[in-house]
C-alpha cells in the first residue's frame, strides 16, 4: 500500500506527466482526524490530470465544465421514469391513482 502521508501535492497532466499545479495538503478537523484538504479548484484548464502526494498518483481524471452532464442526465431520467400517478412513455401507465389524501 502506497504511503499516503503527505504535506504538499501535484497535479500533474495525464498524457504529458507534466506538473501543473502544486500545493499544501491541509489538516481539517471537518474532514475527520488525519484526513487532509487537497485543494485545486485554482485549476482552470480542462484536460486529464492525475493527483499525486506522498507515494501515491491517482488514475488520470477529466477536469472540464460538462465533466457531470451524462451523469446529471441519467439521474433525470431515473426520477422521470420512477414518477407515479402519471403515465411514463415506453416504460408504466399511470399508477397509484387509488391513493388520496384530504387535508384535516
Amino acid at each position: 500500500m502506497a504511503n499516503t502521508a503527505c504535506d504538499k501535492f501535484r497535479l500533474v497532466e495525464g498524457a504529458s506527466g507534466k506538473t501543473v499545479l502544486e500545493g499544501d495538503c491541509v489538516p481539517s478537523q471537518a474532514l475527520g482526524e488525519g484526513l487532509r484538504l487537497l485543494d485545486f479548484t485554482a485549476l482552470d484548464k480542462p484536460g486529464s490530470y492525475r493527483l499525486c502526494f506522498g507515494d501515491y498518483c491517482s488514475e488520470a481524471f477529466p477536469v472540464d465544465d460538462e465533466v457531470a452532464q451524462g451523469t446529471v442526465w441519467k439521474l433525470l431520467n431515473f426520477i422521470f421514469c420512477q414518477r407515479c400517478g402519471a403515465p411514463v412513455p415506453g416504460k408504466h401507465g399511470s399508477c397509484h391513482g387509488d391513493v388520496l389524501a384530504e387535508h384535516n
